[in-house]
């Protein structure tokens, strides 16, 4: 079952639902595509906003929560730990709720410069440093 999720909370290993594309059409990540750390960054770095993930616990939230229950059930006893079970199991019956429909957002072109590019704008940087350093000389 496909999840929209906010680009933080994604994970290397999850697998995109739906094709992730800028404003102007290009597929940056496409369908059936597992994230890496490599891809998650990369989608950081172009301001992707989240994406849709295939995600198994979703079609059970039931065996999710009991999953939760066990895991926690060593530390019920502590009262922080009671809160962030009961948080998790929260978080977990409000994903399951059918969500609205909403439209994607747009992303905002991003220019990616070429290595040629880079390569000019540290050049222009370094001669910017050494043009400054003869005028403090001159003064």
């Amino acid at each position: 079952m496909p999840r929209y999720l906010p680009l933080q909370m994604l994970e290397s290993g999850m697998v995109c639902a739906a094709p992730v594309s800028t404003a102007d059409g290009r597929t940056l990540c496409a369908a059936g595509t597992a994230l890496s750390v490599r891809i998650l960054q990369r989608l950081r770095g172009l301001g992707v906003a989240g994406v849709e993930v295939l995600d198994e616990e979703a079609d059970d939230p039931e065996q999710t929560v009991a999953q939760i229950r066990h895991r926690f059930r060593r530390v019920v006893e502590d009262a922080a730990m009671a809160d962030v079970c009961a948080l998790y199991i929260d978080r977990v019956m409000r994903a399951a709720q059918p969500q609205p429909a909403r439209s994607p957002e747009p992303a905002a072109p991003v220019e990616i410069p070429s290595p040629n590019r880079l390569r000019a704008r540290a050049i222009l940087a370094w001669l910017g440093s050494r043009i400054g350093r003869r005028r403090d000389r001159r003064r």
